[in-house]
């Protein structure tokens, strides 16, 4: 049952614009997946700021930034054709969309610490780490493991709800980069658009049908 849900997925390339979900349901599946994805010393380290049916200009400049910079990496390719660059369209869901999730690092305040680590904290003198602001690069990758189980946990809520989604990490994560958009206040590390579907990539062309996944033999390694 569960494989069966979510095997579902598939990249978004249109979402149904006369087919708005509501607010009521975003926040169930949200509050959901905060409530079922784990997290180290439970302080869930970063944000998830939802950017809704009204924030285009928000959309639309961080659309920009996608673009730009898959065409800044596009000439690191030591054959790179200015003539043949083209914006990559499965980037547009980025731009149309319900809903745009974008996940980023936060430092988090000492007074979220529970009860169970302030003990730890006033009688083992335990190092809480999410709460220091010069400890925020070296946790950055903790805190990218643990954005992607909420991420998988929501993905999961979504097929649950007939909902779909796509995911982007094609931006540079360097904070002056983000200064145009305020509520941005750690390192961004995943953008996530949601909403009912129109048309998947695969439906808009059947070359993309090509595009699969490496070998299992490739990723997963059973230990002799």
């Amino acid at each position: 049952m569960i494989f069966d849900i979510i095997n579902k997925r598939q990249h978004v390339y249109q979402y149904d614009k006369d087919n708005i979900p509501t607010q009521e349901l975003m926040e169930d599946i949200l509050e959901k997946a905060w409530q079922a994805t784990p997290s180290k010393q439970n302080m869930m380290p970063y944000h998830v700021n939802v950017l809704g049916p009204s924030h285009n200009d928000y959309k639309r400049k961080i659309y920009k930034k996608v673009v730009g910079n898959d065409k800044e990496m596009s000439e690191n390719n030591e054959n790179f054709d200015p003539a043949k660059f083209q914006v990559n369209p499965d980037y547009e869901h980025v731009l149309y969309n319900p809903y745009l999730l974008l996940f980023s690092q936060r430092v988090c305040n000492k007074d979220e610490i529970n009860a169970f680590y302030k003990r730890r904290v006033e009688n083992h003198n335990h190092f809480m780490e999410q709460c220091d602001p010069k400890w925020t690069e070296d946790i950055l990758g903790t805190t990218g493991v643990e954005i992607g189980l909420f991420a998988q946990n929501l993905s999961s809520l979504c097929l649950d709800n007939d909902l779909y989604y796509s995911f982007c990490t094609c931006f540079s994560g360097k904070r002056d980069n983000w200064v145009n958009i305020p509520f941005v206040k750690g390192t961004p590390l995943l953008l996530m658009s949601v909403g009912y579907p129109k048309m998947f990539r695969r439906q808009r062309n059947p070359i993309y049908k090509l595009d699969k996944k490496t070998a299992l033999d490739n990723v997963v390694k059973f230990i002799a």
